[in-house]
């Protein structure tokens, strides 16, 4: 399972998650920051979570 947000331009910003998760629920927290730990702008991300057969994706908007 992999967990990741983009920019608005596709390039990957942060990695949640990527690892292998049992069934069930689970849940993420996004701190703002890049995977270098830079504190991102404000705006429109793409939030990407891939598993074994499917993927979703959703837009979230990060405000300061």
């Amino acid at each position: 399972v992999s967990l990741n947000i983009y920019d608005i331009l596709g390039k990957k910003v942060r990695t949640l998650v990527n690892s292998n998760l049992p069934a069930g629920y689970h849940s993420a927290h996004w701190d703002g920051k890049s995977d270098t730990g830079i504190q991102v702008s404000s705006g429109l991300y793409i939030c990407v979570l891939k598993g074994h057969q499917n993927s979703q994706k959703t837009k979230i908007i990060l405000v300061k």
